[in-house]
């Protein structure tokens, strides 16, 4: 039985634990306001440029008369038909609660339905338990989401347009979470690439436009930076839905903590007072 000097050290390590949530949950809920001011941005700003691109993108089709023939490269359907692209982003940290396990759950589950399928991780969390379950993995990124900027993001996303190019795969698609509200964060999957006529919103009324220049240059150069800004999106989306997670598990912790304290506390109460009586029975004994 654990003594009465040993139940008041644990009371004292779970305050100092305590102390370490509360100020794990001040912070997340601090960045979380950063991260939700740059989606803010970001969103209307993705929606804005894709309403551009289905501008052009009929414009485009209706002067060249080729409907059926994409007018990039990153629209083009992939030649390898079957094989599919997957980018799997989580955390690079723990204390978020099941933030990672359940995207990796997600993760493993598409893999195992799309046998030959090349993944992408961005993350340590899910590099380490995707490796560790023995599945093959052609690029990780580690440290990429605290502290994303547009210029890093853009890097990244380039190298996944190049990898994309190379290996001609049917699709490329994104699995994360996102940012729904502080207790929500659902697990996504968002196909990426190539762009169709689905994916872009085709304008209802046409408005008279002079472009410059021509639309046909104008998609070749827009497409790759739309891309670049997607990813930049869904980034700073799966940011923000992480902060929220662990904000919320480390609120759940400290109240835990609270319990736990209480249950200690009561006994000691009932060691001190087992302990007190005992003594005024053996002086009671001792005076006879």
């Amino acid at each position: 039985m654990i003594s009465l000097r040993g139940l008041r050290r644990k009371v004292k390590t779970i305050r100092s634990i305590q102390q370490i949530t509360r100020a794990m949950k001040m912070v997340s809920s601090i960045r979380l306001k950063h991260a939700r001011d740059r989606i803010a941005v970001a969103q209307p700003y993705s929606i804005r440029m894709k309403e551009l691109l289905g501008e052009l993108l009929v414009r485009s089709r209706e002067q060249s008369g080729s409907s059926g023939l994409p007018v990039h490269p990153l629209m083009a359907p992939g030649a390898e038909k079957g094989k599919k692209m997957l980018v799997v982003i989580t955390s690079d940290r723990g204390l978020c609660g099941g933030y990672n396990s359940s995207i990796t759950r997600k993760a493993m589950e598409v893999i195992r339905r799309n046998p030959g399928m090349l993944v992408i991780t961005i993350g340590k969390k899910g590099r380490d338990t995707l490796f560790h379950r023995r599945f093959s993995l052609l690029k990780t990124y580690n440290n990429v989401l605290p502290g994303i900027t547009y210029e890093k993001a853009s890097s990244i996303a380039q190298e996944l347009i190049d990898i994309y190019l190379r290996e001609k795969p049917e699709e490329l698609s994104v699995l994360h979470a996102q940012f729904k509200s502080v207790i929500a964060q659902p697990v996504v999957r968002e196909r990426v690439l190539p762009l169709s006529e689905k994916s872009l919103p085709l304008p209802e009324k046409r408005t008279d436009f002079l472009f410059e220049p021509a639309e046909d240059r104008l998609m070749l150069s827009l497409v790759p930076y739309f891309v670049r800004t997607e990813f930049y999106r869904i980034f700073t989306d799966s940011l923000t839905a992480e902060h929220a997670a662990r904000m919320t598990a480390m609120e759940a912790a400290t109240k835990n903590a609270d319990g736990v304290i209480e249950t200690l506390t009561r006994r000691i109460n009932r060691v001190r007072q087992e302990r007190i009586t005992q003594e005024l029975s053996e002086l009671v004994a001792g005076t006879l």
